[in-house]
């Protein structure tokens, strides 16, 4: 019981639904920097396993605006890898081998991110945060935003790693340099024809053609296919905000299938959402298209113990 009411503190903080006593509410007048246009980089760390003593390696911290200085923190940096680290079981974690900071502002499109490291670690991965969002006007980190976040990404890891699919993703392909820049034509002439190829299995471009018995393409096969049709990826449009405009119709159309808005933006989101509030929320008994995205988690032993981990490391 003491367990759920965290989990479900958690889940409220993060969604919004409700204000509780330890939220940190939104505040865009108090936490909000002007004058980030685009991605600032701001540093990044090697990760190391089972190295003792070198499990830690500042790569770069690249030069940064005064305004954003004191996100340039080692001991903050630190704090939020070991948060993530807290609740992420080992078999996640050996997939992590970079840890990278950047902001595109407070509340923009992107608080966190995974994808797959490329060089010399290419079937593994890089996880990124912001410290605008984790960390608000540079105070104390904000633990029920953090941690959920983190929970989500790695459901991403679970569901887009190297024994889920064929790995032919477009850049690893392709290598070119500005495939995911607008208007995406070349994106969209490439992912078209991988995903003809693919189907009727799922096909994800983070990750590629996914196996038939792969976690997303039976998460897709069962809640997706149905609805898949009206539905448009980001490179179809020449540029994002379009993309926003029809994913918002998208949602307000089929919006008791999905557990958050954030779900509706694709199949692997609405994974990483489902597979978020799976491990904060306690077992549904109704049998609504989101109690089912909920239940589908259970009938993998896997991902009970998966849960039971990050539960008891709230």
């Amino acid at each position: 019981n003491k367990i759920q009411k965290l989990a479900d503190e958690y889940l409220d903080c993060f969604t919004g639904e409700r204000v509780t006593s330890g939220c940190v509410a939104w505040d865009e007048d108090k936490h909000a920097i002007e004058g980030i246009e685009e991605r600032v980089y701001i540093s990044g760390y090697m990760i190391f396993d089972g190295c003792p003593g070198c499990d830690w390696r500042n790569d770069y911290h690249d030069p940064v605006d005064a305004k954003l200085e004191k996100f340039q923190d080692e001991d903050l940096h630190k704090q939020l890898f070991d948060m993530y680290v807290s609740i992420t079981p080992k078999q996640i974690l050996d997939e992590v081998v970079y840890f990278e900071i950047a902001t595109d502002g407070y509340g923009g499109l992107s608080a966190a991110e995974v994808g797959r490291s490329g060089d010399d670690f290419a079937m593994q991965y890089y996880l990124a945060v912001d410290p605008l969002d984790m960390a608000p006007g540079g105070g104390s980190i904000d633990e029920q935003f953090h941690k959920p976040t983190m929970i989500h990404e790695n459901a991403h890891i679970l569901s887009l790693g190297s024994s889920q699919s064929d790995n032919d993703d477009p850049y690893s392909s392709t290598g070119i340099d500005d495939l995911y820049e607008e208007p995406y034509t070349e994106l969209r002439k490439i992912v078209e024809e991988k995903a003809a190829a693919c189907a009727p299995n799922y096909y994800d471009d983070a990750s590629g053609c996914m196996k038939d018995n792969s976690y997303m393409n039976k998460f897709f096969q069962e809640f997706w296919v149905d609805i898949y049709p009206s539905f448009k990826w980001f490179y179809e449009f020449d540029d994002y905000d379009k993309f926003e405009d029809h994913n918002v119709l998208f949602y307000k159309k089929y919006k008791t299938q999905f557990v958050t808005e954030y779900a509706a933006t694709n199949p692997s989101e609405d994974f990483a959402e489902s597979f978020m509030v799976f491990v904060l929320k306690e077992k549904p008994i109704k049998s609504t298209i989101t109690d089912q995205k909920i239940l589908f988690f259970y009938d993998f032993p896997e991902f009970v113990e998966i849960r039971d981990f990050i539960r008891s490391n709230l």
